[in-house]
């Protein structure tokens, strides 16, 4: 990821970085729902909603970092926003503490686009 995204110029931003991006953004989502669903799959914690729990700051945290590195790419930002409009919809009568994750790293992975913004 961090190879293709250096060799794509301003010039390919449509043909190469967002698609990049866009991608790279969404397996990073993936990715940790994948894992909860593992640890709550296997018993190693108590439900799916412990899962998240664990897991959301932990996913939050991996991509605020993405996207600080990738200040040229709001892509990235954009697939993760997706990915939490999804995490938020799914978990709404399941308690506030998810719906509330994910709104807070919405508003933060937000303010990081508007710095990356061209």
């Amino acid at each position: 990821l961090r190879a293709a995204f250096a060799i794509a110029t301003r010039r390919d931003r449509w043909l190469l970085q967002a698609p990049i991006m866009l991608y790279a953004g969404w397996l990073s989502a993936a990715s940790f729902v994948s894992l909860g669903v593992i640890l709550a799959g296997y018993g190693w914690v108590g439900s799916g909603q412990s899962a998240a729990l664990i897991l959301l700051p932990l996913a939050l945290l991996f991509a605020l970092r993405v996207q600080w590195l990738a200040q040229r790419a709001p892509e990235y930002g954009a697939a993760v926003i997706w990915a939490l409009a999804g995490i938020f919809m799914a978990n709404l009568g399941a308690g506030w503490a998810i719906p509330l994750l994910a709104v807070a790293g919405t508003v933060l992975i937000g303010l990081l686009m508007l710095r990356a913004l061209p």
